[in-house]
């Protein structure tokens, strides 16, 4: 993420223009940091790559970025059962995505490769895809090692979850077993009204800025069906100068910092 930030203070670039592809290993790493990180990016291309099922329900953060996947039908290396897995997940959820199976072998690589025939079609569709920086529906899941914002919506406090460490394959608990993630549905809907589903999650924060809501008239949140918040919110110079500053992105600029306590639900 370092690289992407100094990449951006040096050269004018497009930041609703930031792609992540990488194949094998990197394609794992492709979605790993592509579902932590969704807004930062237009769309993903992971190639011959795949996912641990455990962390399959991260692709529910993947709502607002399209995905373009490449595997080969004979990988020897990654079978191509895990990006089918993949697709499956993405097909439930409704998400956008292209997936892209080939027969093709290479001399040496064999089928765990990346077809040279395959990159006219990948690079129409990175030129068609463009990030929308502020959607008004956002899907957030998360273990308790991510808490970063994510757009307009962060998870700050949650119920005993699943925390990953780096060495996830050999250091899973029965949480990450039972795939025990907070999770957090969030929409903007009619006239500042945002209405949120939360599970596993005890406080979140609001991000907001005048393309969101009108600051002029009272706003209405909605969680778990009831109501957790109902008046006017100011924008403030200093919660703007620290997201700039955190976030470093002109595309998310936010004045008002709102935090919503989670309604315990009583028996």
């Amino acid at each position: 993420m370092e690289t992407i930030r100094e990449v951006r203070r040096q050269y004018h670039i497009d930041p609703n223009r930031i792609f992540l592809t990488g194949m094998s290993n990197g394609g794992i790493g492709a979605w790993l940091i592509g579902m932590h990180h969704a807004p930062l990016f237009a769309g993903l291309a992971p190639m011959a790559s795949g996912l641990d099922d455990v962390v399959l329900p991260f692709l529910g953060n993947l709502r607002n970025t399209p995905v373009y996947i490449i595997h080969g039908a004979k990988d020897q290396v990654m079978p191509v059962r895990l990006s089918r897995s993949i697709v499956r997940e993405l097909e439930t959820l409704g998400y956008p995505h292209v997936y892209r199976e080939h027969e093709r072998e290479h001399p040496i690589a064999g089928g765990h490769y990346f077809p040279k025939e395959e990159l006219p079609d990948l690079i129409a569709w990175f030129n068609s895809q463009r990030r929308e920086p502020l959607p008004t529906s956002l899907t957030v899941v998360r273990d308790g090692s991510h808490f970063q914002s994510f757009s307009w919506i962060r998870i700050d406090s949650t119920d005993p979850i699943a925390a990953f460490s780096q060495d996830l394959v050999d250091k899973r608990d029965e949480r990450i077993r039972r795939r025990e993630y907070a999770k957090v549905d969030a929409s903007i809907v009619g006239t500042n009204r945002i209405e949120v589903t939360a599970g596993r999650v005890q406080r979140y924060s609001l991000f907001l800025n005048e393309q969101l809501i009108d600051f002029s008239k009272p706003l209405t949140v909605v969680t778990n069906g009831r109501l957790s918040f109902s008046g006017t919110v100011s924008p403030s110079v200093e919660t703007l100068l620290r997201q700039a500053r955190l976030r470093q992105d002109p595309q998310q600029l936010f004045s008002v910092h709102l935090t919503i306590a989670v309604e315990t639900l009583t028996p």
